[in-house]
């Protein structure tokens, strides 16, 4: 009676590992098929590779992707105009090195808005046209390859709370330019051989620029009308002109490296305006007029040697 009693637990412990079993081998290969899904709200879809059901081009797979939705982007060439993310989801590519948006022939660029995020491309050849612009919150652009375009490669545009980081961005007209957005973060970028600016910043306030390599280029880090933005742990170097400003906002250079060993402070050039008079509008406004005298910031302490980045 015992016998019978432990002969049938035993069978039923196997027939519930059977069952066990039956389940996690599918579930296994269906993983091998696609890429690693992260924990997410919302679902993936594919572009590019041999899937069933997998979209040709990004735009047709961010067209019928909702918001929380992750676009998965096989490496390969895509050349298909602009494309367009007004929904808050991930635009991921396989690899930056060789999954490539290519906008040679077109007048192209990537336009984001709030809560988007794009990693993993090369994005290049987008003519006189900014190729990533980004206008509103919490978008984060990173590990990217942003190059050979004639305006900016990355633009933002009154936005708050955004991220850009780990790119590499060179040969381009600009590399970082942004406008009336606060709170944002650029670090760990190395921003090379970019025609004007490395990074511009105009009318923003209590951005952070930190951990980026920026030289070779025109301009290395240049502010406008820039109020409480920290610049510091940068290697700022070999620019024709490593800094400059306009204005007085109370910014904060700190712990830069320069190109050279710097005995003392470093001096930061540029130019303040300050009020002569008043003049009236063709509106029959009074408007102010402003003169522009030079002037000195300092980076009190800069670092002896450059930063690992």
């Amino acid at each position: 009676m015992q016998t019978n009693l432990l002969l049938r637990k035993g069978l039923a412990v196997g027939i519930i590992l059977l069952f066990v079993g039956t389940g996690i081998i599918p579930s296994t290969a269906q993983d091998l098929e696609k890429p690693p899904q992260p924990t997410s709200r919302g679902h993936w879809l594919y572009v590019g590779g041999s899937g069933p059901g997998n979209y040709t081009h990004i735009q047709e797979a961010i067209n019928n992707a909702s918001n929380g939705d992750t676009v998965f982007v096989y490496h390969g060439f895509y050349n298909e105009g602009r494309i367009y993310i007004n929904k808050a989801i991930n635009l991921i590519g396989e690899n930056r090195n060789n999954t490539i948006i290519d906008s040679t022939g077109y007048v192209s660029s990537l336009y984001v808005w709030d809560n988007v995020k794009i990693s993993g491309f090369t994005i290049q050849n987008a003519g006189k046209e900014i190729c990533v612009f980004a206008q509103g919150n919490n978008i984060t652009i990173s590990q990217n390859i942003i190059c050979n375009n004639g305006d900016s490669a990355i633009c933002l545009y009154i936005g708050d709370h955004n991220q850009i980081f780990d790119n590499i961005l060179r040969n381009n007209e600009y590399g970082i330019a942004i406008q009336y957005s606060d709170d944002n973060e650029i670090h760990d970028n190395q921003i090379i051989n970019n025609k004007k600016f490395g990074i511009l910043l105009e009318y923003n306030r209590n951005n952070r620029i930190f951990s980026n390599n920026i030289s070779e280029n025109n301009v290395g880090v240049a502010l406008y009308h820039e109020t409480l933005t920290v610049i510091t742990k940068n290697n700022i170097y070999d620019n024709l002109v490593n800094n400059y400003f306009e204005g007085i906002g109370a910014n904060k250079w700190k712990k830069n490296y320069f190109g050279s060993t710097t005995f003392g402070p470093k001096l930061i050039g540029g130019k303040i305006q300050i009020l002569v008079g008043w003049q009236i509008s063709f509106e029959g406004w009074l408007d102010p007029v402003y003169k522009y005298i030079p002037w000195i910031q300092f980076d009190w302490n800069p670092a002896k040697e450059p930063y690992d980045i």
